[in-house]
């Protein structure tokens, strides 16, 4: 009796560790399979990730541009009354300071004339070009600022006959708008209306010159 008990008592302990192992066996197979499908999802998660939209055109800021803007130059105050519309360049550069504004400088030099009369239009402008939205490499902006203007005119000064206006460094107004548009890294295309506004020049002889003009521009630059 006490022989069937002992064996009794090993069968109930090789069955309890029986039962142990092959709970401590289920155990860590379910943890594996958790690590495993974990590392699966992340994976998957990882490749399936949306991508930030990249724009088709990169942007960028600190860079040079020079370009050239060809256009129709429309007189306007003293200046219509002594000569006419003409086809004008501007040399025009950009600094990019940041992805909406710009440091635009323009550059240009016409002669108009009619008859005996004409009108000189140097000038040297600085101004601010502010971008007011980008659509993919389409940018819509405003420009403004001041400049140096040295405008000059020969004009009939009743029995004077003709005199022409002592030529004065003066400074002035400028602002306007137009478009652009990037077609790669290097190269832009656009479009900009500019009115100029230099400040009245005193004269010995005759009135005052009280003139403006507007530029209409097609513009291309080089941005490096």
């Amino acid at each position: 009796m006490k022989k069937n008990s002992t064996v009794r008592i090993v069968y109930c302990l090789v069955f309890a560790l029986i039962m142990v192992g092959n709970k401590a066996i289920c155990k860590e197979a379910k943890t594996s399979i958790q690590k495993i499908t974990s590392q699966d999802m992340s994976k998957k998660l990882g490749s399936s990730k949306p991508h930030r939209a990249q724009p088709r055109i990169p942007d960028g800021t600190r860079k040079h541009s020079v370009g050239l803007g060809v256009g129709q130059t429309v007189l306007l105050g003293d200046f219509r009354h002594v000569a006419v519309d003409s086809i004008t360049f501007d040399v025009i550069y950009s600094y990019s300071a940041s992805h909406s504004f710009d440091m635009i400088a323009n550059l240009h030099y016409s002669k108009h004339s009619f008859k005996s009369g004409y009108v000189k239009l140097p000038a040297l402008v600085v101004g601010i070009k502010a971008r007011l939205f980008h659509l993919d490499s389409f940018s819509p902006f405003v420009v403004g600022g001041l400049g140096f203007y040295r405008p000059r005119l020969r004009r009939e000064i009743g029995s004077q006959g003709w005199v022409t206006s002592t030529a004065r460094i003066t400074f002035g107004f400028h602002f306007g708008g137009g478009v652009d548009l990037k077609l790669n890294e290097h190269y832009t295309i656009g479009v900009l209306g500019q009115y100029h506004d230099p400040f009245d020049v005193k004269q010995e002889i005759g009135t005052d010159i009280e003139g403006s003009y507007f530029k209409l521009l097609i513009t291309g630059s080089y941005t490096f």
